[in-house]
């Protein structure tokens, strides 16, 4: 009966172990024999479909679209790459924010309720204000900054010990301002062409400078078809050109006609734009000119150096590695010329006025240009009378200035035709107002 009974027991617990596998539980249970589980509703989908403005300065209202976004969601939050702007409204699929001040450039994002949502590049404009840095109206004086007096400035360029030297174009001068705001003549006295002490040298419509890193000012000496140099020592050299033509070679062997760009690279390159022969010409160190682009016949085409043409090509820039920036003039562009020679179109298309990425903006006889540590392009826009920004995605922002097409939202400050711009080591702008016969400064926001 022992032996019977056992056998009972095991069959039992066999079967128990049976129907605890058809059911589906017990520690062997198989997962896939399990009733599916309902899904987990997190909710609509958020995402930012667009924002506008993409460029914008401080204080400025961005409208965000966000698929799916209900306006009665809590904890809403915008971010400018990682700065928080203030929602001014939330609605059905959309919010309003105001840019911050000094918002990087990056990302713009928005958190609901706890979550983060990623949406598209949202580029920072900055607000320049407008200032008056020397000069008082048209004449030839010198003395203290707001005293002195210049005829129709063309260009300037700054030391590195923040003094500026200008091309006092129709005075037929270079003026040095000293940092103290002490306005001299540093070259020149009436209009002619004679190397030798300063006091006595004299210059034909110069119109543009440079200054290397021991303080020799090189003049773009455009009525005498020349390259000139003034020394520490205080006098003034030609160093190359003569005879108005078109030829390269050594010294007074190269031959310009109307030079009225000057910039210098790091190891003393000096590169000129050549207006008259539509080119750009550079300058060794030993005196040796060579045409790196264009060519004596005017027109707009990129291309390999021999295939580029400019029609009039003035101010002119360098970046830290060697890649060239030219104000076109008369083809109302802004053009770049890479190391190995080959041109292309940095932003701009036809005589106007208009804002926008690369050849949706329009230029009115864009004369000069300069470039700051962030890659932007300040350009000065001279028959718009009006500062130019280019970002390094070639976005054309007008940044100072008044025009009668453009809205007003920016300091206000009027030009008459400026025709140089430059940069002092601190980043600060100076912009050369060459119809008030003024030297206007736009200071920059102060860094956090």
């Amino acid at each position: 009966m022992k032996a019977i009974h056992r056998v009972v027991q095991v069959l039992l617990i066999v079967m128990a172990l049976s129907c605890a596998k058809d059911d589906g539980i017990g520690l062997d249970a198989n997962p896939i024999d399990q009733d599916p589980q309902p899904p987990i509703d997190h909710g609509p989908q958020l995402k930012i479909t667009k924002i506008e403005p993409t460029h914008a300065r401080k204080g400025v209202d961005v409208h965000i679209s966000i698929s799916g976004f209900d306006p009665n969601s809590t904890g809403v939050r915008v971010y400018f790459n990682g700065k928080e702007g203030d929602v001014i409204s939330k609605e059905e699929s959309h919010i309003i924010a105001i840019v911050p001040p000094l918002a990087p450039n990056g990302a713009l994002s928005v958190s609901v309720e706890g979550k983060t949502i990623i949406g598209p590049i949202f580029h920072y404009v900055e607000t320049l204000v407008p200032s008056t840095y020397a000069g008082s109206s048209r004449g030839d004086t010198n003395g203290t900054a707001f005293k002195a007096r210049f005829n129709s400035p063309r260009a300037l360029a700054m030391d590195k010990w923040g003094n500026m030297y200008l091309a006092d174009k129709f005075n037929h001068k270079i003026k040095k301002i000293y940092k103290n705001g002490t306005v001299s003549t540093l070259a020149g006295t009436t209009k002619g062409f004679k190397d030798g002490a300063i006091y006595q040298a004299q210059l034909d419509n110069p119109s543009a400078v440079a200054v290397d890193s021991l303080g020799n000012v090189y003049i773009a000496d455009s009525g005498n078809h020349r390259i000139r140099m003034v020394t520490n020592e205080g006098e003034i050299h030609t160093i190359a050109g003569g005879e108005a033509g078109f030829s390269d070679g050594l010294g007074g062997n190269a031959q310009f006609r109307s030079p009225s760009g000057l910039t210098m690279d790091r190891e003393g390159t000096l590169y000129i734009s050549d207006s008259g022969n539509n080119s750009i010409r550079k300058m060794s160190r030993e005196g040796l000119v060579t045409t790196i682009a264009g060519d004596v016949e005017n027109g707009y085409a990129d291309g390999e150096r021999t295939e580029a043409r400019f029609y009039n090509p003035m101010g002119i820039c360098v970046d830290q590695g060697g890649i060239l920036y030219v104000a076109d003039n008369e083809n109302q562009r802004i053009r770049k010329i890479a190391k190995d020679g080959r041109v292309s179109t940095v932003a701009g298309s036809t005589e106007g006025f208009a804002d926008g990425i690369g050849p949706e903006a329009q230029f009115d006889y864009p004369s000069d240009l300069v470039l700051d540590a962030n890659g932007n392009l300040f350009v000065a826009d001279t028959d718009n009378h009006v500062i130019r920004q280019i970002s390094p995605q070639g976005k054309v922002t007008t940044v100072a200035g008044r025009n009668l097409s453009s809205p007003v939202e920016w300091p206000m400050v009027d030009f008459e035709n400026p025709y140089g711009i430059g940069m002092d080591g601190d980043g600060q702008i100076f912009v050369v107002d060459t119809g008030n016969h003024l030297i206007r400064k736009l200071t920059r926001e102060p860094i956090e």
